[in-house]
């Protein structure tokens, strides 16, 4: 497309912080923002739905923090983003 802002796609990242939320964590975004998301499925791991400013998934590092079994955070991490990119590619395809 020749217009960028037309492209839809899906952003997956982790940030250090920032002003909305001062921990670090793990984000996956949807672009276009969906006008109408519906029902949004749970998220692992003390993962949330976020739908102000932007639209997407967060998953704070205090979740995966609390998960003390070996291995066990790195797979809360991978579920998150499972259903965080499967959801808002569902919605972006739309």
């Amino acid at each position: 497309a020749d217009d960028p802002a037309a492209v839809r796609s899906v952003g997956v990242g982790m940030t250090p912080g920032d002003a909305d939320q001062p921990e670090p964590y793990f984000y996956v975004n949807a672009w276009p923002r969906p006008e109408s998301p519906g029902r949004l499925p749970e998220l692992p791991a003390g993962g949330r739905w976020v739908d102000e400013g932007w639209f997407g998934a967060v998953l704070p590092a205090a979740g995966l923090v609390a998960i003390p079994e070996p291995g066990a955070q790195a797979e809360a991490a991978a579920a998150f983003v499972h259903v965080a990119v499967d959801t808002c590619r569902r919605l972006v395809a739309a």
